[in-house]
């Protein structure tokens, strides 16, 4: 969507699943399966211990498949992108990133936003804890560098249980065309500018009134037409009495 106004509106919209499979084993997962894997060595001298590696590993992967299963699905992740304030040149441009998890378990989420290089070289990646029928949020800041408009990517999302065995994989169409301006003046530069202003409109409302007033400044040479009661009686230095 197309932002029509000086300040970029909110774009919000519902994740959909990154992957056609539901999710993957996390490296703590891996790591824990790679520990049950090194029972095979004293296995190869005593065969309860190999009973034990398997043991192990059905464990681990039923215990990963239900934490895959509890993690909230990927349209069940509501996410928004908000601005701060317009984007501008040699300006800071605060972003707020909105996660509403609408599932039943807490997400670990991690965020990366694809602005363009416009409005950053390199894009971050930003962790939040999403509780469930709650809104979480982060915010971190752009430093624009080129002038125009540009198109924001999409919003990727990779998210976790806290028991950290399976994650998913997510990403939100918060796309929309967002316009750079030019630098912009600051308050102190908006007052200095302000009040010059003012200073040249009254200078030259002076000018523009010269003649009408008594002051030493204000005064002219007689011209046919003047009102006699603003001619002064005092004669100029030098004139004969």
């Amino acid at each position: 969507m197309i932002s029509t106004s000086f300040h970029p509106g909110p774009v919000r919209a519902a994740c959909e699943r990154r992957r056609w499979w539901g999710f993957g084993l996390t490296p703590r997962a891996i790591g824990l399966l790679t520990v049950g894997f090194l029972l095979l060595i004293p296995g190869f001298y005593e065969a309860r211990f190999s009973y034990a590696m398997l043991v192990w590993d059905g464990l681990l992967l039923a215990a990963t498949l239900l934490d895959g299963l509890r993690l909230p699905r990927a349209n069940q992740l509501i996410a928004q992108r908000s601005w701060g304030n317009a984007p501008a040149l040699d300006s800071e441009t605060e972003i707020e990133l909105t996660i509403e998890n609408q599932g039943h378990a807490i997400a670990e989420c991690w965020l990366t936003d694809d602005l363009p290089a416009a409005l950053v070289a390199q894009p971050a990646t930003h962790r939040l804890r999403a509780f469930p029928r709650l809104a979480a949020k982060v915010r971190y800041c752009v430093d624009p560098q080129e002038r125009g408009d540009c198109e924001t990517g999409w919003l990727y999302v990779r998210y976790r249980s806290l028991l950290g065995l399976a994650e998913r994989w997510a990403r939100a169409p918060l796309r929309q065309t967002v316009r750079v301006y030019p630098t912009l003046r600051t308050t102190e530069e908006q007052q200095i500018f302000l009040a010059r202003s003012r200073q040249i409109d009254l200078q030259l409302r002076q000018a523009r009134q010269r003649g009408l007033g008594r002051d030493f400044e204000s005064l002219r040479d007689y011209r046919e037409g003047d009102d006699l009661r603003d001619v002064s009686g005092q004669p100029r230095r030098g004139a004969a009495r």
